[in-house]
C-alpha cells in the first residue's frame, strides 16, 4: 500500500497514546553519570513527545521531562488539547503519586497521593480523573480537571483489596475488578456522587478465581451497559481452566 506521509525522529518509546488528533510517545530516562554510562539510582524521568496529524500528514510539535514514570496509555487522556496523566515518582523517601496537565508546559499538578503505593488503574471521564493506587488497601481517587491549572482532589475512597480495571457503567457509576483481601477475583461498583464523592455501593467476590485477564488485557473486558451485562475471563482457583 501507499504512504500518504513519514516521520522521523531521534530516540524510543515505551508507551504510545492516540487521540482524535495527536500521538504522544513517552520514553523513560535516567541521568548519566559518566560516559556511556546510566545512573540508575537517580530518579527516572520520562520524555513525553508529541505530534500532531491531520488528513494524513504528521507533524512533530514539541517534548519535555516529567518526573516519575507512566505506567500504560490507559494512564494518559487528552482534554482540549492538554495531556493529563496520572504518574509514579520513586524518591528516597518512598514510593508517590500524582497526576498533571500540560499542553507540554505545565498547566496544573497535584502530588502525593498514594505514598508508598502502586498505580493500579486509571480512568478519564467528564473532566474527572480516577485512579487505584494499592499496597495494602485499594484508594480509589477522584482529581477534578476542570480548571487544568488547579486540578482538586475531590474524594479519596479506601477499601481491601484492590482494582486493576476501572470503566464508565451507566450514569455516574463506575465499576472495578480486581483482586479482594482474600486473594480472590472481585468485581465493585462506585456511585459517583455530589461533589464527586466515591462510594462503593456494591461488591461481589468470585471465591473460585484468583486472576482476571482484565489486568493484562483491557480489551478482554465485556461492558454492555444497554443489557446490564459486564464479562471477563478469569483463572478458576483449583486449575488452570479460565
Amino acid at each position: 500500500k501507499d504512504y500518504t506521509d513519514t516521520l522521523s525522529t531521534l530516540g524510543g518509546a515505551d508507551v504510545f497514546y492516540v487521540s482524535n488528533s495527536h500521538i504522544y510517545a513517552t520514553d523513560t530516562t535516567y541521568q548519566w553519570s559518566g560516559i556511556l554510562n546510566f545512573n540508575y539510582s537517580s530518579e527516572p524521568m520520562t520524555k513525553i513527545a508529541k505530534y500532531h496529524f491531520e488528513k494524513g500528514k504528521f507533524t512533530y510539535q514539541k517534548a519535555r521531562k516529567i518526573r516519575g514514570t507512566i505506567a500504560d496509555s490507559y494512564c494518559m487522556h487528552e482534554q482540549d488539547g492538554n495531556l493529563c496523566l496520572v504518574y509514579n515518582r520513586d524518591l528516597n523517601s518512598g514510593l508517590t503519586n500524582g497526576l498533571c496537565v500540560l499542553d507540554l508546559n505545565l498547566l496544573g499538578e497535584i502530588g502525593n497521593l498514594g505514598r508508598d503505593e502502586s498505580i493500579y488503574a486509571s480512568y478519564f471521564m467528564d473532566n474527572t480523573a480516577y485512579f487505584v493506587t494499592y499496597q495494602e488497601t485499594d484508594p480509589v481517587f477522584a482529581v477534578d480537571l476542570s480548571d487544568p491549572s488547579h486540578p482538586k482532589l475531590k474524594s479519596e475512597l479506601k477499601l481491601p483489596g484492590y482494582s486493576d480495571y476501572l470503566h464508565s457503567f451507566g450514569n455516574n457509576q463506575l465499576i472495578g475488578i480486581g483482586i479482594d483481601e482474600d486473594d480472590a477475583v472481585k468485581m465493585s461498583v462506585f456511585s459517583i456522587g455530589k461533589n464527586k464523592k466515591l462510594t462503593e455501593t456494591s461488591r461481589k467476590a468470585l471465591t473460585s478465581y484468583i486472576s482476571a485477564m482484565s489486568s493484562l488485557d483491557r480489551h478482554s473486558v465485556l461492558v454492555d451497559e444497554e443489557w446490564q451485562l459486564i464479562g471477563f475471563p478469569a483463572s478458576n482457583r483449583d486449575s488452570d481452566e479460565t
